[in-house]
């Protein structure tokens, strides 16, 4: 018999897996086009805005050569999941 939460979660694994490999290549872009022409000591700062955000996402300041997909992820992940451990904490008030 087949597990209807099971396949949900494997669904819902894929989604996510596509989604970050999409929003990889997207910064991946982003990064290619913003510093193209700078030198690879130029410093450069990845600020996201969004609507819901109380503040942008920001990276630190990096040189081109140092700034990486991975450093753009992680402050959008560090973001996220601040703002859904305070959904949590409100839902449970």
């Amino acid at each position: 018999m087949a597990n209807p939460a099971g396949f949900a979660f494997f669904v819902w694994d894929e989604l996510l897996i596509n989604l970050i490999d999409t929003l990889r290549r997207l910064i991946e872009k982003i990064l290619q086009s913003s510093t193209e022409g700078l030198s690879l000591q130029d410093l450069i700062r990845i600020c996201v805005f969004a609507p819901g955000l109380d503040y942008p996402i920001s990276t630190c300041l990096n040189t081109v050569e140092e700034m990486t997909v991975e450093k753009v992820l992680y402050e959008i992940c560090k973001v996220l999941q601040s703002k859904k451990k305070k959904h949590s904490v409100w839902m449970r008030s």
